[in-house]
């Protein structure tokens, strides 16, 4: 049984190389700096993010996606702020600022998330106190509290004895109240 060694160019992104090239984008971008990067480090980049994204504790969202852009629009945007006298790693720099731009993202989808969830929970609420209105289920009409803009309405039966509403809800509650009884 012969071991087969392991082949050093099997690195989606190659730490050295990723090196020497931002170093060489950095020298290039002080002297212009709309300068923007190069192909070979747009690739180095977007490997980078890429397989960040299929880490065990971002693999499974629905907005994977949303994840890839919001990482490579923000490893672009912090690029010329990589420091070599610093660090001499930059694929750790940038695994970082993809993580932090991920975070960001599952931050912001679980508001929404919450939001969506709030809103939904409401028209349901609201649509089964309808539904009890219409199933007469409220025999007191104070229960009600919704305040709409709307003249009052008063009515006069044959005896002479006069009734007003101050919502619309409560008159139509009457007359199916009436109809109902009348059936």
């Amino acid at each position: 049984m012969s071991k087969t060694k392991k082949n050093k160019n099997n690195y989606y992104v190659n730490n050295k190389d990723f090196f020497m090239e931002i170093v060489e984008w950095l020298k290039l971008r002080k002297k212009d700096p709309n300068l923007p990067l190069t192909d070979s480090l747009g690739k180095m980049i977007y490997n980078i993010v890429h397989r960040y994204s299929y880490r065990p504790n971002f693999i499974n969202y629905s907005y994977k996606d949303k994840f890839i852009s919001e990482g490579l629009y923000t490893c672009i945007r912090y690029a010329d702020r990589f420091n070599p006298q610093k660090s001499q790693n930059p694929f750790a720099y940038f695994t970082r600022i993809a993580w932090s731009s991920f975070v960001k993202c599952i931050i912001e989808e679980k508001k929404i998330t919450k939001t969506k969830k709030k809103l939904v929970d409401e028209y349901r609420l609201n649509n089964t106190y309808l539904d009890k209105i219409k199933d007469n289920e409220f025999n007191d009409l104070t229960c009600f509290d919704i305040r709409e803009e709307f003249a009052p309405i008063t009515i006069t039966n044959k005896k002479g004895k006069s009734k007003t509403f101050k919502t619309e809800l409560r008159y139509n509650h009457y007359v199916e109240k009436k109809m109902d009884s009348n059936k």
